[in-house]
């Protein structure tokens, strides 16, 4: 049997390890980086494709930063293309602009800047509810950390983690219902 070129064979494991043992923590990147546009799992899924193609296990980069990378460069091309897709194309109009066309505009199935906005002061409402602790658990895992990563940087149990977790969710649903 023959070798595989680059290190494919070892490429392959990393993805693997890397897709089991960090899944939840890049689907969350992809998430964040993909609003507005794209399928986070999408753009997951592609870079998992690049991380297998592209990355070189011989080289200076480390996997995950690679493929962390290589996901929030993914993540803003859909975005970037679901922009692109708000506006279909030209549509011949005689007598209008300079060669007879306009640019029709067709209406995305995003939300725009203005919901955005609504929603980003709706989430503010609802986490100016939570206790402090609770609010600091709740933005920490949303940007990404880990329970092992928060208890870490904020000197706290992993009991405490999880009941301020618990107990945030359940009041942003309260307040989401209400």
């Amino acid at each position: 049997m023959y070798p595989e070129p680059n290190g494919s064979a070892e490429v392959r494991r990393l993805a693997t390890a890397l897709f089991t043992e960090r899944r939840d923590f890049l689907l969350r990147i992809a998430r964040k980086h993909a609003r507005g546009g794209g399928d986070p799992e999408e753009a997951l899924q592609d870079a998992f494709v690049a991380f297998i193609r592209h990355f070189d296990p011989n080289g200076e980069a480390p996997a995950l930063p690679w493929l962390v990378l290589t996901l929030k460069r993914q993540c803003w091309r859909l975005r970037e293309q679901a922009h692109l897709e708000r506006y279909a194309g030209q549509e011949a109009e005689p007598g209008t602009g300079e060669r007879g066309f306009v640019l029709a505009a067709i209406p995305s199935r995003a939300p725009g800047p203005e919901q955005r906005v609504l929603e980003g002061a709706e989430a503010s409402r609802r986490l100016e509810r939570l206790k402090p602790d609770e609010r600091d658990a709740v933005i920490l895992q949303a940007a990404g950390y880990t329970y092992e990563e928060i208890a870490a940087g904020r000197g706290w149990s992993q009991t405490k983690i999880k009941r301020c977790m618990y107990e945030g969710r359940a009041a942003l649903k309260t307040a989401a219902a209400g």
